[in-house]
C-alpha cells in the first residue's frame, strides 16, 4: 500500500514531508494552483523562479550553489502539471531533478509518444510519467486505452461525489488495464480508509492532496502523520 502526498511547493515542506512513512511526495507546478513553485518564461525558454532547490542523491557531487535537498531512499520525488509545454517540463525535471512527472491536464496519447521519444533515453533516461484521469458524477472510468505503454502510473482521480448509496469502488471491476494506479480526490477519513481496502491486483495506493494555506508549520506536518497513522493502522 503505497501512499502520495502533494501539494508542496518549498523546500522546507519538502525536507519534512520526506521524514514521513510515505512512498512519493509532489511538487505544485499547476499554475492554476495558488501555492505552486513559479517559473519564468523569458526570451532565452523557462527560467526557474523562487524558491529554487535541487533534489540531490545521497552520492551526487555535482556542485550546486542553491537550495540541496537530500533524496531519501525509496521515496520517489514527483513534479505535477497540468496543459503545459514539454519544455516546461523538461526544464523542471531536469533542474528539479524529479523521480517521475505527473500529468494532471488534458495531455492526450499523441502528447505522451511525443514527449518520451524526445527525452527518453536522452535527456532524462530515468523519468517515470503519471497520467491522471478524472472520474465524475456518473462513476464511470475515464478511458485509459490509450495511455498503454506511454503512462507508468495512473492517477484516478474522483472529481465529484456519486449518486447516493453507490459505491464508487466499483468503478474499477472495469478496470483491465496493464498500468498500475493510484486513487485520489478522496477527502473523508471513512473513504480513505475504504479506499485503503480495495481489491485490485494493480492498484498501488492512494493520492493525498494537503493545502496550507500559510507556511509549512509542524502543525501541519503532524495532521499529514495523524491520516498516515490511521492508514497504516498505528491508530
Amino acid at each position: 500500500m503505497q501512499i502520495k502526498v502533494c501539494g508542496f511547493n518549498d523546500a522546507q515542506s519538502i525536507s519534512a514531508v520526506s521524514s514521513l512513512d510515505i512512498e512519493m511526495i509532489g511538487m505544485e507546478f499547476r499554475e492554476n494552483v495558488a501555492k505552486h513553485i513559479s517559473n519564468i518564461i523569458t526570451p532565452a525558454g523557462t527560467t526557474i523562479d523562487k524558491p529554487f532547490f535541487r533534489l540531490v542523491d545521497k552520492d551526487d557531487t555535482a556542485f550546486y550553489l542553491g537550495k540541496s535537498i537530500e533524496k531519501i531512499p525509496g521515496k520517489k520525488y514527483v513534479g505535477v502539471f497540468a496543459d503545459q509545454s514539454p519544455q516546461h517540463l523538461i526544464s523542471c525535471a531536469y533542474n528539479y531533478n524529479f523521480d517521475f512527472l505527473q500529468l494532471n491536464g488534458n495531455e492526450t496519447s499523441t502528447y505522451l509518444k511525443n514527449f518520451r521519444s524526445s527525452v527518453i533515453p536522452d535527456i532524462l533516461p530515468e523519468i517515470k510519467i503519471i497520467k491522471t484521469l478524472f472520474i465524475g458524477n456518473d462513476n464511470e472510468l475515464p478511458d485509459w486505452h490509450e495511455y498503454e505503454g506511454l503512462a507508468d502510473m495512473l492517477n484516478f482521480e474522483f472529481t465529484a461525489p456519486c449518486a447516493p448509496g453507490v459505491d464508487r469502488l466499483s468503478a474499477f471491476n472495469n478496470y483491465d488495464g496493464t498500468i498500475p494506479f493510484l486513487i485520489s480526490g478522496i477527502i473523508s477519513p471513512p473513504e480513505i480508509m475504504r479506499t485503503c481496502r480495495l481489491s485490485h491486483p494493480l492498484f498501488l495506493g492512494i493520492n493525498i492532496y494537503y493545502e496550507s494555506h500559510h507556511s509549512f508549520t509542524p502543525a501541519d506536518l503532524g495532521r499529514i502523520a495523524f491520516v498516515i497513522d490511521k492508514i497504516r493502522g498505528r491508530k
